[in-house]
Order: C-alpha cells, then structure tokens, then sequence
C-alpha cells in the first residue's frame, strides 16, 4: 500500500528526498492528515532500501552534535510530561504513548553517543528527528497550557477522546521510531534482555571467519523474518498487535504455544507493554535465522548450567559471556532490574527446581543505568545489586549463589552481601568472577566458592 503511494506521489518522494525537514513542518501543521503519516512511511520504506547498500561511516561534529539533539530533545519531552499533572494520563493515552516512544527513541540513540563513527543513514534519520521532536514538544506544552487550569476540563478530555494534533505527532514518532531502528541496526544489536545459548550452531556462528559466510547468514537471516512478516504482518513499517502476534507466529509454525510460552514470547518482545511489535524488534528476535529455534530458546525452560546476569552496558562483558558460553553455560543477559524480575517470576517453578550451585548462579552490577517505569526517565540505580540480592532470595525464594561486581572505589556500597549466605562481592577482580563461574562449568573438576562467597572478595 505504502509503495503505491510512492509511485502515485513520485514527485513527493522526490521532495522527500531534498527536503525532508520541510515536509514534516508543513505537514504537521495539517491537523489529522492521513497522508502525512504515509508520506512519513515512504521515508521508512526508502530508508529501509537503502540499507542493503554498503554505506561509509562518519564522525563529523554535525554527526555527533545530531546524536546529542536527538538525545536532549527527548530527554526533554520525557521530563516534561513527568512534570506536568494535566499530561499525567493512563498507559492507553496518547501522551503515555508519545513518552513511551521517545523514552524509546533515546534508549536507541543513547549508545551512538559513546561511538566513534556512526554510518551516513543513521545521521540522515538523526537530522530528521529534531523537527518532529520540537513539534511535538510545542504541541505538548500547548495541550498542557490549555487543559492545566481545571482539572475538571482535563478529566474531561481524558475521559472523552484524544487530541487529534498529538496523535498526529505519535504517528510521525512512530515512523521514525522504526527508520531510525532499521538504520541503526546495521552497527549494533540492542541491549536488553537475551538468552545466549551454547549449543553447536551458535559455536559454529561464533568460529566463522569468513566475511561472505557471515554476509549470507545474515541474508538468510533476513529474508526468513521480512517473509514470514509480509505475509502475517504487512510492511516492515506496519506495527503487529502484541495480543494477536502469539496466534500469528503458532499458524505459521503450525504449532501450538501454552500460555507459558506466549507469555515469555510477549515479554521478549514488547518488554515495555506498548502493545504493539515492530518488525526491527522482530528482525533482532530472529539472531540466526532459524524461526522455529528462536521460539523455542524463548519459550520453552533455559538449558543448563545457567547464569543470569545482569547489566546495563555488556560491552565490557561480551568477552566473559562468549567465554563461558564457549564452556557449555547458558546466559540470560539482562538490562534492568525490572527485566530480570519479570524473567525470574515467568520462570519461578523451572528455577526453584534447579535452585543449586552448580545448575544456576547470578551476576549483578551494584550500579545500573536503567529507566524509570512511571516516568521513563533515566537515572542511575545504585541500589540495583542490593535489590537483585533482595529479590532473589526475599520473593523469589531462591538460594542460588550471587556475585555482585562494582569498582573498587564503590565497594563499601555492596557491604550488605554480609548479611547473606551465598552471597559476595567484589570489585571487578577478573579471577575473582572466574572461580565464580567455574561452578557452574561441566567437568571442571570441583570449585571454590569459598573465594568469593564474602565481602570485597
């Protein structure tokens, strides 16, 4: 549909193409314009076309300066819904939704910041971005300045309907939201809660050297998930309904999955309850290609020895997790303290059964980088290995050994381990976290807990 648009409106698409800032001025000014979201959408699509060429990497100072604009600007439109009660709504309401997709937009841009290069169609989306941004910001404030005076007027509004010009601008955020994803894709996978599997195929992924094995890989890869998206979905703009994407996926495996398992599907990917699903999650869901298997990592029990660890940042870790993966241990990776409780609690009866030393053990930072559920701003959570520990073993019930990791300036902040058996810490010492893990590696010939199990070990 989106492509007919762009062959009946080939002169726009031009335009699109010249001056896309522009367009988006003009047409956010057309209050409730159905063919303003498309036009937003040909971006989407000739973003995506453009992404199966080999493009140069940049890192000019109007490059990084677009990283942090983008960055600031939604940082700002967070703040200020967070701050204001007349655009304190429910989770269904437009204004929840437009927080939720600029939460998200920065959670994608956040990374880019700490890169050295970033490649030239990720700065194409991030010029885009700031005019859709700032339009959306004024229209905001607006809304908020003409509905803050009575708050029966706001329940009013709440209650009845939505604005029209905000939901315009969800739209616009929405599109972006997925060619900005689709542009960054292409320079690394997103943090967030993954299960990193030891099994023979990922081995043999791992140990390819060769750049044209990896390419078609990634080939085969892509044209299993745009397939079974185009056919159940529709465009790869198009958003599924989280409720009905169960169904989808069990008719076109012809298999049947338990509640269980649409459960932790749906927790993979819409970890956010937005209610919606876009192809870029489901692109990165499907690492290696294989559908079926893929389903199956993330809805059926972990296999073990199993190590669930929690952190924010995994680009210091990548090289430990590959190394114990490479020892036949399983890894749950997680980015939140909320991602992990809402893991441990789908998975409680599977892991109080395995509640041992050598089946299942947990990493935590003692500081994470995490964003608040109610606000959807970022802080740092320095309580975060206190409250992993806590959880564990207060609500979960589980006594599996826990490893909490901070600096050595910051270990005076995890002396609470001293009040838990099976708990210890330590600042970042390698060795330290190695002997930690040994217990969990098959036929390594017995372990000492005895090293870490304490404070400041």
């Amino acid at each position: 549909m989106l492509k007919a648009h762009l062959q009946r409106y080939h002169l726009l698409e031009v335009y699109i193409c010249v001056h896309p800032c522009t367009l988006i001025h003009t047409l956010s000014a057309n209050n409730g314009s159905h063919f303003a979201v498309h036009v937003m959408s040909a971006l989407a699509i000739k973003g995506s076309e453009c992404m199966l060429e080999k493009k140069p990497f940049l890192n000019t100072p109007f490059t990084m300066e677009a990283v942090e604009s983008v960055y600031a600007r939604c940082e700002e439109i967070v703040g200020f819904i967070a701050c204001h009660d007349a655009l304190k709504c429910d989770k269904s309401h437009i204004v929840c939704q437009i927080s939720d997709l600029a939460g998200q937009i920065q959670a994608i841009v956040a990374p880019l910041r700490k890169r050295d290069e970033i490649n030239d169609q990720v700065e194409k989306r991030l010029r885009q971005l700031p005019s859709v941004l700032d339009v959306t910001l004024r229209n905001l404030k607006s809304w908020n300045d003409s509905h803050s005076h009575s708050h029966r007027l706001h329940l009013h509004l709440h209650l009845l309907g939505q604005p029209g010009q905000l939901k315009d601008n969800k739209e616009f955020l929405l599109v972006h939201h997925a060619a900005l994803t689709r542009a960054v894709q292409i320079m690394m996978k997103p943090k967030g809660y993954n299960i990193i599997s030891p099994p023979s195929n990922i081995r043999s992924l791992l140990e390819q050297r060769s750049v044209q094995k990896t390419k078609a890989n990634e080939d085969i890869e892509f044209f299993q998930a745009e397939d079974f998206w185009k056919v159940s979905v529709g465009d790869e703009s198009d958003y599924a309904n989280t409720e009905d994407f169960c169904d989808l996926l069990a008719s076109w495996l012809d298999e049947d999955l338990s509640p269980a398992a649409r459960k932790r599907l749906i927790l993979r990917l819409d970890q956010y309850h937005t209610g919606y699903i876009s192809f870029f999650t489901f692109r990165t869901f499907v690492r290696n290609g294989r559908l079926r298997e893929t389903i199956h990592l993330y809805s059926l029990d972990p296999s073990l020895p199993l190590l669930l660890w929690v952190d924010s940042d995994v680009t210091d870790i990548a090289e430990q997790m590959l190394g114990a993966v490479g020892h036949d241990v399983s890894i749950v990776q997680f980015a939140s303290t909320h991602a992990l409780k809402s893991w441990v609690s789908l998975h409680l009866e599977f892991l109080k059964y395995h509640n041992s030393s050598s089946e299942l053990r947990i990493i935590s930072n003692q500081i994470l980088h995490e964003r608040d559920l109610n606000t959807h701003l970022r802080y740092y959570n320095r309580q975060a290995g206190e409250q992993v520990t806590s959880y564990i073993r207060e609500e979960a019930g589980l006594s599996c050994p826990i490893l909490i990791i901070t600096t050595a300036s910051n270990i005076e902040s995890t002396a609470y381990v001293k009040r838990h058996y099976n708990v210890g810490s330590t600042g970042a010492k390698y060795y330290i976290y190695k002997t930690f893990v040994a217990g969990l590696t098959p036929g390594s010939g017995g372990k000492d807990d005895t090293r870490w199990m304490k404070y400041d070990a």
